[in-house]
């Protein structure tokens, strides 16, 4: 979640353990305003270079000239970047959070900011579900909207492995050749 001006940013790395059945953070950044956009770039471009990367989910409004900077720099990088847009899908990522933390199918670690940010949020009642919103105006909640789209990408599934042309015996580059 891209803020600028007088927002935070905020990058959540997550990834579904198949044997917990669970969605687990891995790790996460969070930057104080005034934010340095190419500084949050770099940060998602690290963890592309040096992580095995399913995805990378974001809202087109506030990133799409960074995201241009990505796939010129990083080639293959284009088919793990997806759109949300948070006008229309907040919704559903909202509810999606909410369901894996209340069934326990998310499990962060403790972490002072996180928490803080989580208890400035509130979920709004609309006619199609519940939607992330501020309490105050004056509060940053990034992380929290950034843990709803990549738990919402760990959920779906929507990685390089589910697409119709990868295949396992390709793609994947055995433990030998690598060392």
């Amino acid at each position: 979640d891209i803020g600028f001006a007088r927002d935070t940013a905020a990058v959540s790395a997550v990834y579904n353990n198949r044997d917990w059945g669970q969605v687990v953070r891995y790790d996460h950044r969070i930057w104080e305003p005034p934010v340095h956009i190419p500084d949050v770039t770099d940060a998602v471009e690290r963890f592309y270079r040096t992580q095995r990367v399913g995805g990378i989910y974001y809202d087109p409004y506030q990133w799409v000239g960074e995201v241009q900077r990505l796939v010129k720099n990083n080639p293959g990088i284009e088919y793990v970047l997806h759109e949300v847009n948070q006008q229309s899908r907040m919704t559903e990522i909202s509810n999606n959070l909410a369901t894996m933390i209340q069934r326990q199918e998310f499990i962060f670690y403790s972490d002072p900011q996180i928490r803080g940010q989580y208890t400035w949020c509130n979920a709004e009642s609309t006619e199609r579900g519940f939607r992330i919103v501020k309490k105050k105006q004056t509060r940053p909640i990034d992380i929290v909207v950034a843990d709803a789209m990549a738990v919402w990408g760990a959920a779906h599934d929507y990685s390089a492995q589910s697409m119709p042309g990868y295949e396992e015996a390709e793609h994947e580059i055995p433990l030998e050749e690598v060392v």
